[in-house]
């Protein structure tokens, strides 16, 4: 289907071309979005048929996977999909929430914000954190209750007295569609190469340790941040992927909450 070209939608500072899609649903293009805009249409990927066959559970305790789209002329592409859980409870453990006992997950607006914001921000030595490029959000046009998708009431109230200008509809579903990286999260790296307590707790140490301060240098932080959260390569003998300064390479692949730092 062709794209319309109505005058770009800007919110929270990010630039979507938005579509109305005859099913009914909206998709919301960012600029890493248009240029595979058709491979992203709902019925490149959602189809029942196809989603069920083409999808690949990621770890993790949002409901995300990888997604190989239907053939484009002559090639797919894989995405991330994840349900985005505004106004829903967060389970973080009992420490993060005596530290942050207002935790709230993003809303998808906000969270392809932060990224966007993340990924522009450099440290003072002229570094970034890697991220999965933002590609879209859709809302399929089914309705539901909010309690249906678990979403509170005093968090729906509260978030939605906050943003009376975000489109956000509560009684809809919200799926943050993210260009595939290549790589092994870092518990599974040391899963695949056997490692034992020592070497595993040696690396999460030192990636958590370095994930967490660039974040800081970059004005932002990440409550939940853990290894599985950051995304690895090894090179063929085993040993994982460092820069000319020894630091491991890394890229962060979880937004649910990731905030400005105050």
């Amino acid at each position: 289907m062709p794209f319309n070209k109505r005058q770009p939608l800007e919110i929270l500072g990010v630039t979507y071309h938005h579509q109305v899609l005859p099913a009914g649903g909206d998709l919301y293009l960012t600029h890493f979005g248009l240029p595979v805009a058709e491979f992203l249409l709902p019925e490149n990927w959602f189809a029942p048929d196809w989603f069920i066959t083409h999808r690949h559970r990621l770890l993790g305790t949002s409901t995300i996977c990888r997604v190989t789209t239907r053939p484009v002329k002559g090639r797919s592409i894989n995405i991330v999909m994840r349900y985005n859980r505004f106004a829903t409870r967060v389970p973080l453990d009992t420490d993060v929430l005596c530290a942050y006992p207002d935790a709230d997950f993003n809303h998808p607006f906000e969270e392809v914000a932060h990224v966007l914001a993340l990924r522009a921000a450099r440290t003072p030595d002229g570094r970034r954190i890697i991220t999965k490029r933002p590609l879209a959000i859709y809302s399929p046009p089914q309705r539901f209750e909010p309690w249906q998708l678990g979403r509170s009431e005093d968090k729906l109230a509260a978030l939605l007295q906050r943003t009376p200008d975000i489109p956000l509809d509560p009684s809809r579903q919200y799926l943050l569609l993210y260009g595939w990286l290549r790589g092994h999260d870092a518990e599974q790296i040391a899963e695949n190469q056997g490692w034992d307590s020592t070497q595993r707790t040696r690396l999460f140490e030192e990636l958590m340790t370095l994930a967490t301060e660039d974040l800081r240098l970059c004005g932002f932080r990440m409550l939940d941040i853990k290894p599985a959260h950051c995304i690895l390569r090894s090179r063929r003998d085993g040993k994982v992927v460092r820069d000319s300064r020894g630091r491991l390479v890394y890229a962060l692949v979880d937004y649910e909450l990731l905030q400005p730092a105050e």
